[in-house]
């Protein structure tokens, strides 16, 4: 797997930008709300400025008590609109920033050949894709705050000017003064943000491996040492969760929002000394004491958007493994990939022929070399050999599970280019040799959403037709976690009903026998020679003597080499390989002569 190199500040402000640009209207949007929720916050201080300059004149309010208080009320109730407003809009943009992460995330995985390995276990997989995967929508919200505080205070310092510059002044002092503070604090969090999720990924990594061998742990005695294991990464998570909200409370709550309040009783008490002079009026004295807030508090969101803008760099830091060598900015632009999706073209097959076709393994430098074989429409294909001699790599670079060094293969005489997107249905489909499905019902796995009408063909093909009655629930029944309420026969075959769903030209199995009986798996494949007048192309990883009896053709493999290829009966007299597998079988149970 090609690794990206680390994403740069840049790179986070252009993922950001790329992430406004996908939803540029909702955003622009959030602002005015947000803008106008916290400027409001200035109304009162205006109104009850005219109310004690009023008063202080010796006025009497009279009937413009009832107009002050009837504004009071509306600018409550604008201020709650305007909330309601920034939440729905807020959350809007939230949402569509995360998905478009998350869904680029799950993109890179369709596109990832599913034997090339994960950069890390499932559950921290999961983990920085949900996670991590919200954090910078998250800080886009908090950016929302520091536009509308902004305005919010940009017109308290005008209002504050227009009455004493110098006053007004004293209030631009933590904007000053806490950038400075929260960047030198945030560079010791940065590290500390790092161990933090860190933790968080191994934990999720913990959780997800034990969900998924639950029995393998009790069956070795050592669920007290996985709990012991948990314990102690929760306990390594928390020293650093501690360290973490200290240095965020010591940053925005103990300096930056102290220092605010620090701030506003300075300019209080030079106020008051204005007052005493003469020079202030009560109505003065009042505006800055609300207004002096709101510039304060713009100090508050500056500094809390810029420590969020750690988490954020974390964050990305995080999921660029998961990007499989892209830049970490594709993650904020909504890829064409999926729309792009078509089904393949249904052309029949007249031949599949396989040319020199290596890999190997770069752990164990095993694998396949020089690979060539043909497989004719409508032939059953059995590749067999002994364990290790590379039958599943084999078929596992043919489809463009594992990249090919070197050959490749031609449909009908055209050279595939791009194996992992070309065999897919209709053209083919392939049941490995421990199939997956999903935690759904058995009738959800097999279709996957495609039609009903082919459900009863496909269960009478896979040899199903008997079991589903004994379900629970019939062909309705959830199958749980990977099939786990399934035997690995009823697995095999659900995964193979699958296959057989879809109707396609080639039909791959990747020793479908390792977990049925004889007679079960030679029904299994009579029925496929009888569906379509025996026109279903088969190629078939097995050492079974029923799939070897029944094939076109048998390749056989030793070592990574293809040593032989050709009917059964010639195989057996010309290969001393093919003649030791066929001893080594000599105790399947077959129905056939």
């Amino acid at each position: 797997m090609t690794s990206a190199p680390a994403p740069r500040m840049r790179d986070i402000f252009r993922l950001l930008l790329n992430l406004v640009r996908y939803s540029p209207w909702h955003y622009a949007a959030t602002l005015i709300p947000q803008a106008l929720r916290l400027t409001l916050v200035l109304a009162p201080g205006l109104i009850a400025r005219a109310v004690f300059d009023h008063l202080s004149a010796g006025r009497p309010l009279g009937p413009d008590l009832w107009l002050l208080i009837g504004s009071l009320v509306a600018v409550a109730l604008g201020r709650v609109g305007a909330l309601l407003g920034a939440i729905y809009l807020e959350n809007t943009v939230f949402f569509r920033s995360a998905n478009v992460i998350r869904m680029n995330l799950f993109e890179r995985f369709m596109r990832r050949p599913m034997a090339h390995l994960m950069p890390f276990p499932p559950g921290e997989v999961v983990s920085r894709m949900g996670l991590d995967g919200g954090r910078l929508p998250n800080y886009l919200s908090q950016l929302e705050n520091v536009f509308g505080s902004g305005v919010g205070a940009g017109l308290a310092f005008a209002a504050m000017a227009a009455v004493s510059v110098p006053l007004a002044s004293v209030a631009l002092l933590p904007l000053l003064v806490s950038p400075i503070a929260v960047a030198l604090i945030n560079l010791r969090r940065l590290r500390v943000l790092r161990n933090l999720r860190n933790m968080e990924g191994r934990i999720g990594a913990l959780l997800g491996d034990a969900f998924g061998s639950v029995q393998a742990l009790q069956i070795a005695g050592a669920e007290a040492r996985a709990v012991e294991q948990l314990d102690r990464l929760n306990t390594q998570r928390k020293r650093y969760a501690v360290l973490d909200q200290f240095l965020h409370k010591l940053v925005l709550e103990s300096f930056v929002t102290d220092l605010a309040l620090v701030t506003t009783a300075a300019i209080l008490l030079l106020a008051a000394q204005s007052l005493r002079a003469g020079t202030f009026s009560v109505g003065d004295f009042v505006l800055f004491s609300y207004a002096a807030n709101r510039v304060t508090d713009f100090g508050f969101y500056l500094g809390n958007s810029m420590s969020q803008l750690q988490e954020s760099r974390v964050a990305v830091e995080r999921m660029t493994p998961l990007l499989s060598g892209a830049p970490a900015h594709t993650l904020g632009w909504p890829s064409r990939w999926l729309a792009g999706l078509r089904k393949a073209p249904a052309g029949t097959l007249r031949a599949l022929e396989v040319d020199a076709l290596t890999f190997t393994h770069p752990s164990s430098g095993r694998g396949i070399r020089q690979a060539s074989f043909c497989v004719d429409a409508g032939n059953f294909v059995v590749i067999t050999g002994r364990i290790g001699s590379g039958k599943t790599t084999l078929l596992r670079t043919l489809l463009g599970l594992l990249p090919a060094q070197s050959g490749g293969a031609r449909w009908n005489g055209e050279a595939i280019k791009d194996p992992a997107e070309f065999f897919v249905p209709p053209r083919s489909a392939y049941t490995p040799q421990v199939p997956r499905l999903f935690s759904e019902t058995l009738k959800t796995n097999i279709l996957l959403g495609g039609d009903d009408a082919v459900l009863a063909e496909a269960l009478r093909l896979a040899v199903l037709e008997d079991d589903v009655p004994q379900l629970e629930k019939g062909i309705d029944t959830r199958v749980g976690p990977r099939g786990v309420k399934l035997s690995g026969g009823q697995l095999q075959r659900a995964a193979a009903a699958r296959m057989f769903a879809r109707a396609p030209d080639l039909l791959v199995f990747d020793d479908l026998s390792s977990a049925l009986d004889v007679e079960t798996e030679e029904k299994l494949w009579l029925r496929l020679r009888e569906a379509r007048g025996g026109q279903r192309t088969v190629l078939a990883v097995s050492n079974r003597r029923g799939a070897l009896r029944m094939a076109d053709q048998v390749v056989v493999l030793k070592d990574g080499l293809i040593l032989d290829h050709g009917p059964l009966d010639v195989l057996l007299e010309r290969c001393p390989e093919m003649r030791s597998i066929w001893e080594a079988t000599a105790g399947d149970v077959s129905s056939h002569p």
